[in-house]
């Protein structure tokens, strides 16, 4: 199609977008500053390598402490710990829902008393569904999630990835008490690649 037939002037042709291009057709001038911007965009590659191994080190040293909460969260939903007054108090000032909780009157029941917060994680997935799981929970994991127990992260030493373990109470789905899912990351420059982070 000639420059005519498609609107195009040898000028415009300039601008027009090439997919890939050999380096040989370009001044040397033009190829040794390119090399020089291949070199910064590694530079830039060699610092967010750096950058993600100094996250992972906060990743490792925050998780302590999560798990430590996360323990005695599991303790609470599971009725092995019953939270103290101190524990149990929550204030926030913008919410009216506390001012009626207060004129609640709790009863104590003594017989056939809950334990802990039945179908905690269950309730959890649900509410997640929609704005952080893209609606993949589903009906048909509803009666499974009621033997779910806990969810804990392990991470390694070295930031390749982690894992996420589901915590089962035993059922008739199957037989394992936990199930696993790793997920692998990329953490280092790839020698062959170096670009390619």
């Amino acid at each position: 199609m000639s420059d005519s037939e498609d609107g195009m002037s040898s000028e415009d042709e300039k601008f027009r977008f090439k997919p890939t291009f050999d380096l040989c057709e370009l001044p040397a001038e033009v190829i040794k500053r390119v090399k020089a911007l291949k070199n910064l965009q590694f530079a830039n590659i060699k610092h967010e390598e750096e950058y993600y191994h100094e996250v992972h080190k906060l990743d490792l040293k925050y998780k302590k402490l999560y798990d430590e909460n996360n323990e005695k969260r599991k303790q609470i939903y599971l009725g092995n710990y019953e939270p103290t007054e101190k524990e149990c108090e929550w204030k926030d000032e913008g919410d009216d829902i506390v001012g009626e909780i207060k004129k609640l009157e709790i009863k104590d029941k003594k017989e056939g008393a809950i334990k802990g917060i039945p179908s905690f994680w269950l309730t959890v997935f649900q509410n997640a569904n929609e704005t952080l799981l893209n609606g993949m929970f589903e009906k048909i994991d509803e009666p499974i999630f009621k033997h779910l127990e806990d969810v804990t992260i392990s991470l390694p030493e070295k930031n390749t990835g982690f894992i996420i373990n589901f915590h089962f109470s035993p059922n008739e789905f199957f037989t394992n008490t936990v199930l696993t899912k790793e997920y692998e990351m990329k953490s280092d420059i790839d020698p062959e690649d170096p670009l390619d982070f």
